[in-house]
């Protein structure tokens, strides 16, 4: 009889429950009440039914009953929304001070399209780098189950996205976001006039170096020429590095080193170099040069003496352009690969990225972005892990470039120390370009 008692009693709380679920699911608290029923459901599935024939009648007339609520409840959950299968979109990269969208879609437990608002969410990002630097997102509630997500950070960096309803995480959430520089813009900020320059370098100081077919020239930091130095092959390639400027000269089979007033102090052409495209310097004081005709990348020392090289015949590429180093010392080289291949300062091949059209130039700051001249006239953008960020022309989504005069043949680029001009050899337009970039790299 006291086992009777203690079923009937259970068969009543149970009720009580399915009543008290039905007033949480009116509040909107959609998650607790589910997770309840599924247990009031194990519950009943398990319990023994008496032997007693009437009683056993009562009992199961109730069960019968508390299933009917049950089952009215599950249909209102079922179609309620789901936190676990709501779900967003959104490209995992952002750019400083540029609002980032994304857009939610919620769904019911059943995995059907919800379409009610008034819904509790929150978005949040928070700095990998500082967890205390959190931001948070401004929703928009469309009134048909779709949200947009707003947010807007001003510092670089790796984030963790969290989108959460009712307090639990929505699907993909959280997600990592790569907050990268805003380059929608290359704002002109100066014109150089000079006749078909191939390339182009700044000192320490700010003064401007540039070759083209027979010079060497030399700019103060305003734009002004101070001296023009002839008697040169084609200069396609030029790096300043402390009171030393290299030029490399494609047509006479050399390196050219000259002070920084334009006096010529030595030449390397060690290991017959043939056609030299593009030379820089790095913190070893070790020479790197492309070697076009030979296809390969040498390197000399300081002295000129020859170290070593990296053949494009045991890497699959030819022709290398321009050679530039990250703030790893690693070698980025523009080859015909319309691809940049990325070098250890030993040599060892490390990676590839980009899908640029001829590169001919690239220009990387201290924080590893690069930006890669393209035949054609495109200047594009990369992140330092080599996903691209932006490309000019634009594309439809992006704006147009503020400038007056059109790239035209653009040949090398260089960057101040800063990361917040770039200087374009704008060989078809017989001029340097300098822009200001909307935002240092």
């Amino acid at each position: 009889m006291a086992s009777l008692m203690r079923w009937k009693n259970e068969c009543e709380k149970m009720a009580l429950n399915t009543k008290q679920f039905s007033d949480i699911v009116s509040h909107g608290q959609i998650a607790v009440a589910y997770t309840e029923l599924q247990r009031i459901q194990l519950t009943v599935d398990s319990h023994c039914v008496p032997r007693d024939e009437e009683t056993t009648l009562k009992v199961l007339l109730h069960i019968n009953d508390i299933a009917k609520q049950l089952s009215q409840l599950g249909d209102v959950l079922g179609s309620s929304p789901s936190p676990s299968n709501s779900t967003w979109s959104a490209v995992s990269v952002a750019k400083v001070n540029v609002n980032y969208r994304v857009e939610v879609e919620t769904r019911s437990i059943n995995d059907e399209r919800y379409t009610y608002g008034g819904l509790k969410l929150i978005a949040k990002l928070t700095s990998k780098a500082n967890n205390t630097s959190v931001i948070t997102g401004q929703v928009d509630d469309h009134g048909d189950g779709t949200y947009t997500v707003i947010c807007n950070v001003s510092v670089a960096g790796t984030y963790q996205l969290q989108i959460l309803m009712d307090g639990q995480h929505i699907k993909k959430s959280p997600s990592d976001i790569e907050v990268v520089a805003n380059y929608a813009y290359f704002n002109l900020h100066q014109v150089i006039n000079v006749g078909y320059p191939l390339c182009v370098a700044l000192d320490s100081k700010g003064n401007i170096y540039a070759g083209n077919s027979n010079s060497v020239f030399i700019f103060d930091s305003a734009g002004q020429l101070t001296k023009q130095i002839p008697g040169f092959g084609s200069i396609y390639g030029i790096h300043v590095t402390g009171d030393v400027v290299y030029a490399a000269d494609y047509s006479n089979n050399c390196i050219k080193k000259l002070t920084l007033s334009g006096e010529l102090i030595g030449t390397i052409s060690n290991q017959q170099v043939k056609n030299p495209f593009s030379v820089t310097v790095d913190c070893l004081n070790r020479v790197i040069v492309s070697d076009c005709g030979n296809n390969r990348i040498q390197i000399y020392a300081e002295n000129g003496e020859w170290l070593s090289h990296i053949d494009g015949a045991s890497y699959g590429f030819s022709a290398p352009r321009c050679v530039a180093l990250d703030p790893q010392g690693n070698i980025h080289v523009a080859c015909n690969l319309n691809a940049i291949m990325v070098f250890t300062p030993q040599g060892t091949f490390y990676r590839m990225y980009g899908d640029v059209k001829g590169p001919l130039g690239i220009a990387i700051n201290k924080e590893g972005y690069s930006i890669v001249c393209e035949t054609g006239g495109r200047l594009t953008v990369f992140h330092p892990h080599g996903k691209k960020i932006y490309s000019t022309p634009p594309n439809p989504y992006q704006p147009l470039v503020q400038t007056s005069r059109d790239l035209s043949s653009p040949q090398g680029i260089a960057m101040d120390s800063n990361g917040d001009k770039l200087y374009v050899a704008n060989n078809g337009g017989n001029n340097i370009l300098v822009y200001s970039l909307s935002t240092s790299m």
